[in-house]
């Protein structure tokens, strides 16, 4: 999105990459993207693995698709989740050499 489209919006770019951040901020969608980042899956299968409901699921599904974090396929009857972008897999990646170097600090940290 171009900074003049931004502005006639009310955003700024950091507002902008904020609103992507949020999309990695919730428990539920993080345990998604982690199970997707093994390989590809149904809502059933990602809703007995996550153990949460099969609507509560397909809600955080898609927060992620409009994100464009995932992608569908559908086969057969099933509608099949994938992570849409390996960006999405190197975010996950980096998070996890962050937590390794840091977790206790982000842990105790107060302010999160």
């Amino acid at each position: 999105m171009e900074r003049s489209q931004l502005e006639a919006n009310g955003l700024t770019r950091e507002d902008l990459k904020a609103k992507l951040f949020q999309g990695f901020a919730d428990p539920i969608r993080i345990a998604i993207l982690e199970l997707l980042r093994e390989r590809e899956r149904c809502v059933t299968e990602i809703a007995e693995a996550i153990g949460c409901s099969q609507p509560r699921i397909s809600n955080h599904l898609a927060c992620l698709r409009w994100c464009q974090f995932v992608q569908t396929r559908k086969e057969g009857n099933q509608v099949i989740y994938s992570l849409r972008d390996d960006r999405v897999r190197r975010i996950l990646e980096l998070g996890d050499e962050l937590l390794a170097a840091n977790a206790e600090q982000v842990y105790r940290c107060i302010r999160l």
